[in-house]
């Protein structure tokens, strides 16, 4: 049995069994389980990154990612897989990892059935159909359907504004 040393625990811990998704997000039709999920979604959209690296420039949208990000500068790669002996830096990435060895494909597109090993692909993939980009690059205001893409465009010096007349 589980225990929660506050009620407001519990009342997470119970969202889990009904579904229950109160935190909604007010620019796309995101919803959360708790304010804090939220509250990181929401910088998917504004780009918002407060946690800094210590290390190098980088700055992270959560203190979680940048615990991992870390990672790439001491090493540490601390989750195994059981099967091949590789090594991961996150344990979602090693959940993952395993499933290409078991075959297992858990997320399944309701549009056209297709399955995934995981569920970035699949909300990556769902927006084939739905055309959905969440992501803009706010200086020449397009939209993109993955933050990878709009990374690129970023880069590509081709913006009217990249240059002083």
């Amino acid at each position: 049995s589980s225990t929660w040393d506050r009620p407001s625990k519990l009342k997470i811990h119970v969202r889990v069994h009904t579904n229950e998704h109160p935190y909604k997000c007010q620019l796309c039709s995101c919803k959360f389980k708790t304010s804090g999920t939220l509250t990181n979604h929401i910088r998917v959209h504004t780009n918002e990154r407060p946690y800094p690296c210590h290390i190098c420039p980088y700055r992270s949208k959560t203190s979680i990612d940048l615990t991992t990000h870390v990672r790439i500068h001491s090493g540490e790669r601390p989750y195994q897989c059981h099967i091949c002996n590789h090594r991961f830096v996150q344990s979602s990435h090693l959940t993952n990892h395993i499933r290409i060895h078991t075959g297992e494909r858990p997320y399944l597109c309701t549009i056209c059935k297709k399955s995934f090993g995981d569920r970035s692909n699949l909300t990556k993939h769902i927006r084939i159909h739905t055309g959905e980009r969440p992501y803009q690059y706010h200086r020449c205001e397009r939209w993109f359907k993955t933050n990878s893409n709009r990374n690129k465009h970023q880069n590509v010096p081709l913006h009217e504004h990249d240059y002083t007349r």
